[in-house]
C-alpha cells in the first residue's frame, strides 16, 4: 500500500454526522472501501463493497491506475 494515503472513517455510532457521511459518499454502511485519485476524485468503479478476502483484495489493487 505504498502508493496509498490510508484514511479511516469509523461510523459505527450511526449518529447525524455519520449518517451525512454515508449519504454524501452514497453508502448504506460499512464495511466500504473507496478509492480517490490525488485530486480527490472519487474512482467509483473501484469501490470494494462488503467484505472481500486478502487474496481478490491484493488482485483488486493491483489493477487499480
Amino acid at each position: 500500500l505504498n502508493n496509498f494515503v490510508l484514511m479511516r472513517a469509523d461510523v459505527t455510532a450511526n449518529d447525524a454526522e455519520d449518517q451525512m457521511l454515508l449519504k454524501e459518499l452514497e453508502l448504506y454502511g460499512p464495511p466500504a472501501v473507496l478509492f480517490f485519485d490525488s485530486e480527490g476524485t472519487e474512482l467509483r468503479a473501484q469501490r470494494v463493497l462488503g467484505f472481500v478476502g486478502p487474496e481478490a483484495f491484493t488482485e483488486h489493487l493491483n489493477k487499480i491506475p
